[in-house]
């Protein structure tokens, strides 16, 4: 099992410390390289970013020199996965999540293979999902909100499906993503309102303290435009996937109204 794990942060180098000791520490028994990617982050915290990274030695860094959001960050990351690694597996990790096991990677993969999913998100981040699943179905928990908090891909979905839209800033772009590797037959048993993920990972994953409070993009005074803007650049530009889960009688319908008519 070849895997990659990639971690974004932005401004937090005190999470990223965090969040990259307890990758170095679970997951030094698999065959997994590291990276990350410093969205450009301001100069105040460059010292303490260093300290991060001493955290695994051999974890590969990116530093961005401007802030260009989450989808372009990932999208970062996984082109350096890609290209410069042969692992079958990718995984994206955002520096609020703590790896608490080698399960995190080892139950994805297994349970992928099993129930022929290409992609997996850990549904345990914020309170979106705090209700439970809609569903279950052996190992696989579906849940009504889509996270990007952990995630993996296969090489193979990317490859044809693509990355993240980077026209999406810091809303939407993982969400967009999913219902296009939804509508090319990627992830079964999937749709609106049934995002699917490992049952137990919240055994095997969990997220920092303050995680949501000390966010580094809800306070910023563009949070509110980018889910508008992005949302109207969805309708408008990508029809069907909007349909697929902002369509009439689609779940989120009401949802997307309110927000378009402001």
């Amino acid at each position: 099992m070849k895997v990659a794990v990639g971690l974004t942060t932005y401004n937090r180098p005190r999470f990223a410390e965090k969040s990259i000791r307890a990758l170095e520490a679970s997951l030094r028994p698999l065959d997994c390289v590291l990276s990350a990617c410093n969205d450009g982050s301001a100069p105040k915290y460059q010292a303490e970013y260093k300290r991060a990274y001493r955290r695994a030695p051999e974890m590969a860094v990116i530093e961005c020199p401007e802030n260009r959001g989450v989808a372009a960050a990932k999208n970062t990351l996984l082109r350096s996965m890609l290209d410069t690694t042969d692992a079958d597996w990718l995984f994206l990790i955002e520096d609020d999540i703590i790896v608490k096991s080698p399960m995190a990677v080892v139950a994805y993969v297994e349970a992928a293979k099993a129930y022929g999913l290409h992609h997996l998100s850990f549904a345990h981040h914020g309170p979106a999902n705090a209700d439970g699943p809609v569903a279950v179905e052996g190992a696989i928990e579906f849940y009504p909100h889509s996270i990007g908090a952990w995630t993996m891909f296969s090489r193979e979905c990317l490859e044809e499906v693509g990355l993240f839209d980077e026209n999406f800033h810091n809303a939407w772009e993982h969400v967009e993503h999913e219902m296009r590797l939804i509508a090319a037959g990627f992830m079964p048993g999937a749709g609106a309102h049934r995002f699917p993920d490992v049952k137990d990972s919240a055994l095997w994953l969990s997220e920092l303290p303050n995680a949501i409070t000390e966010s580094a993009i809800r306070p910023r005074a563009d949070w509110k435009t980018s889910i508008s803007s992005g949302l109207r650049y969805w309708r408008d530009e990508k029809p069907d996937t909007y349909r697929m889960l902002f369509g009439r009688g689609m779940p989120l319908e009401s949802y997307a109204l309110n927000i378009l008519n402001d």
